[in-house]
């Protein structure tokens, strides 16, 4: 007995082929409606004597009805100037709580208009505040908690004499697709990246590129 499976919109499932006859889907993007698809990128100029375990990135999500669902977060690092001793300074991201006064300080990305969208009929950003570190003490804290251990950490080699070559990164690609979970923020959650874990040589510096993107919608 033959089976038909029809959607929602009336349409009969078909299959491809006519040997093995496997059903012909289309992955798509997470449903958005009135809102979007978005992301994000940033360039952290990691300075001379960077403090340990500063707020490199901040992103907080303030909408207190719509949801922030992240798809995807990137970070990467690359040496751009030989250090005074060898170190290995890691970088972390962790999920924040509470978030009820936004960081500070630093360079703050522009929200408004079509900046971020990957299409431009899309919504602006509900994003409250996006912003990276710009000096040695790294972006000024808010208020808000970070959870006790990170959801991603990168370990890096800084060296001396010449600039390590090496691009470190690590990446949390959440893989929706395949039904995994993404991060998901409700109102006052938020991500922050925090490094390096040891402070910079006298002479050293880096670079370190956040990389983010994520949807956002009303339910999920």
């Amino acid at each position: 007995m033959a089976l038909q499976i029809q959607g929602n919109g009336g349409v009969v499932m078909e299959v491809d082929g006519s040997t093995f006859r496997a059903a012909r889907i289309t992955p798509k993007p997470i449903e958005y409606g009135a809102f979007g698809h978005y992301r994000v990128a940033a360039t952290v100029a990691l300075v001379v004597t960077q403090a340990a375990n500063g707020t490199l990135f901040s992103f907080r999500w303030g909408d207190a009805t719509r949801l922030c669902v992240v798809t995807k977060l990137r970070i990467s690092c690359i040496q751009t100037a030989a250090a005074t001793a060898t170190i290995m300074p890691s970088f972390q991201a962790f999920v924040a709580r509470s978030f009820t006064a936004s960081d500070s300080a630093g360079t703050a990305i522009t929200l408004t208009g079509n900046n971020m969208k990957k299409r431009t009929s899309m919504g602006t950003s509900l994003v409250t505040d996006i912003r990276y570190s710009a000096v040695a003490a790294g972006v000024t804290a808010g208020t808000r908690t970070l959870d006790a251990q990170p959801i991603l950490l990168m370990p890096t080699n800084q060296t001396i004499t010449t600039p390590n070559s090496s691009v470190y990164t690590a990446e949390l690609d959440v893989g929706v697709g395949d039904g995994n979970h993404p991060i998901l923020f409700s109102q006052n959650e938020g991500l922050i990246v925090q490094g390096p874990t040891v402070v910079f040589g006298a002479a050293g510096t880096a670079n370190l590129i956040v990389d983010m993107s994520w949807a956002e919608t009303s339910a999920y």
